[in-house]
């Protein structure tokens, strides 16, 4: 009986342990509050958008990206390699055309600069009419073994595990 407690209480601080080093990690940023603006007018059946993002809550957001998906035309501006909640919100400015509105995406990815792990993160929402926007963030859990390609071919699942921060797909079946 001894023996089996024993065994039980070892199991209960190897728990307490894992879990106590997993919350130390714990305080990024897991979404963007985004903003959209539009401009209300068509010109050569294109809608003007601006679209603002600041990090939501007390957080800072290390070598953030702008990424566009469902349409490859734009111009993606450099953010700073470092942006907290207390500064300027930053802007995107696209031109869309109208019929491919609905398809199209808008997000940030940034780093998560985690001790043993650093990874990546990112939210995005969808620049559907009629202001029926989707928000998603992404699961840095599920990252590592989404399809992806490299010039050339596909990477291999035995790659998976190679590090790549700020990898995300450019989109999934559907998008």
């Amino acid at each position: 009986m001894q023996g089996l407690l024993s065994i039980v209480g070892v199991i209960a601080i190897i728990v307490a342990v894992v879990d106590f080093v997993l919350r130390q990690n714990e305080g990024a940023p897991r979404a963007m509050n985004f903003r959209v603006t539009r401009s209300g007018v068509v010109e050569n059946g294109r809608t003007r958008i601006v679209v603002t993002a600041r990090p939501m809550g007390p957080h800072v957001l290390y070598e953030p990206q702008f990424r566009v998906w469902g349409y490859r035309t734009f111009e993606v501006p450099e953010l700073p390699a470092v942006l907290a909640a207390g500064d300027e919100p930053v802007e995107i400015e696209l031109s869309v055309p109208q019929d491919k509105l609905q398809g199209v995406w808008v997000g940030v990815l940034w780093v998560v600069p985690k001790r043993w792990v650093p990874h990546a993160a990112g939210s995005r929402i969808r620049l559907a009419p009629n202001d029926e926007m989707d928000y998603e963030t992404w699961q840095m859990y599920l990252w590592r073994w989404w399809p992806r390609k490299v010039p050339g071919r596909w990477v291999r699942l035995s790659e998976g595990k190679i590090r790549a921060p700020l990898y995300v797909p450019e989109w999934r079946d559907g998008d």
